[in-house]
């Protein structure tokens, strides 16, 4: 079930069967990605995203919509371990933060995002080829469950014994 971030009550409806964007204005892409996130990390926070209560507090979503298209998602501090490779319908996302998670893989997908979306994923458990040349700001990953990949390289997550 959606919910409209103006009223907390109100559920997005028409997301069914293929619909581009809801009753209430919001486009169904964006809000299967942030029901698809959710969904995978079972985060406490879904509860104070999807019904309006926003905080830019660390540990809080903090998300901006702009004529029902999702354009500014900060999921930093959230716990996150991996992202959905939804991601990628989010065509009018200008800044994604998702620093400070586990996260410890990421779908290229990513790379779908608009040229212009400031892409922000650092401190995580990434490895190097999660590196995608899309990400903006890579920085200071934690490599410790990394190791050598099938032909020798370093920083692979699925490892050669």
């Amino acid at each position: 079930m959606f919910f409209s971030c103006d009223n907390p009550s109100e559920s997005v409806v028409g997301c069914e069967n293929g619909a581009e964007y809801s009753e209430s204005g919001y486009y169904c892409d964006d809000w299967e990605f942030i029901e698809d996130l959710f969904n995978c990390s079972g985060d406490e926070c879904t509860a104070y995203l999807l019904l309006g209560e926003f905080s830019a507090s660390p540990g809080m979503p903090n998300v901006e919509f702009v004529n029902g298209r999702l354009v500014v998602a900060d999921f930093s501090h959230m716990g996150l371990t991996s992202i959905p490779e939804s991601i990628g319908n989010l065509t009018y996302l200008q800044e994604l933060y998702l620093s400070n998670n586990q996260i410890t893989s990421i779908p290229e997908s990513i790379c779908n995002l608009s040229d212009n979306c400031y892409i922000v994923i650092e401190l995580n458990y990434l490895c190097e080829e999660y590196n995608f040349s899309c990400i903006d700001d890579w920085g200071g990953q934690n490599l410790s469950n990394c190791c050598e990949g099938p032909n020798g390289e370093p920083n692979w997550t699925e490892c050669v014994e």
